[in-house]
C-alpha cells in the first residue's frame, strides 16, 4: 500500500485494498518423497504455453492433467498438501 500511495490515484489504491487475495500456504508444506516440483512445474509451463499458442488443442487438456497427476506425481503433492494443511488446522476435514 505504501508503494501505491506514492503516485497512484485514490481509486486505484482503494481498489487494490479491497481486492480479495489468494492465500498461499506453500511455506507450510513439506514436499513428499517421490515428487519433483521442478519437473512438474517445467511440464506445466511448457504444456500451458502450447495451449495458449495453439500448439496443442484444448481438447487435450484432460490428457495434460492426467499426465501431470500421474507421471509427474502431482496427485501425490496434492494429497500430501491436503493432509498437512488439515493437520495444521488450516483447512477443515
Amino acid at each position: 500500500m505504501e508503494y501505491l500511495k506514492s503516485g497512484y490515484p485514490k481509486e486505484a489504491i482503494e481498489f487494490s485494498a479491497n481486492t480479495p487475495r489468494v492465500e498461499i500456504f506453500n511455506g507450510y508444506l513439506d514436499i513428499p518423497d517421490g515428487y519433483n516440483p521442478a519437473d512438474a512445474y517445467r511440464f506445466m509451463e511448457e504444456e500451458i504455453a502450447k495451449f495458449i499458442y495453439g500448439k496443442r488443442s484444448i481438447s487435450e487438456y484432460d490428457d495434460f492433467l492426467e499426465k501431470l497427476l500421474t507421471t509427474f506425481k502431482y496427485q501425490l503433492m496434492l494429497d500430501s498438501a491436503e493432509k498437512q494443511l488439515k493437520e495444521l488446522e488450516i483447512i477443515k476435514n
